[in-house]
């Protein structure tokens, strides 16, 4: 993205209506197309899912772009090597 400016693209999303209980919908609003199937999208929400709240990132303690993926990889890396002592793969 330019400094100082704002660069626009255009983005097509769909709008997918789910009734989760009878009467009451939710909406979810993807990019991904009609060829996804429920399981497809569901697998990549979970993951999201996960790296938001379980890794932590919501919030960060840096400022600075460099400083925020260092942040990243030094979770990521503490979530897998978790994950792995759970598994005991290591």
């Amino acid at each position: 993205m330019p400094k100082g400016g704002a660069q626009e693209y255009k983005l097509k999303l769909r709008v997918v209506r789910i009734e989760i209980e009878k009467g009451k919908y939710e909406c979810l609003i993807t990019n991904l197309g009609p060829e996804f199937t429920m399981e497809e999208r569901w697998n990549e929400e979970v993951g999201f899912r996960t790296l938001k709240y379980t890794v932590g990132m919501l919030d960060f303690h840096s400022r600075k772009r460099k400083y925020i993926h260092q942040e990243i990889y030094a979770r990521l890396i503490l979530h897998l090597r978790q994950a792995s002592q759970m598994f005991d793969c290591f």
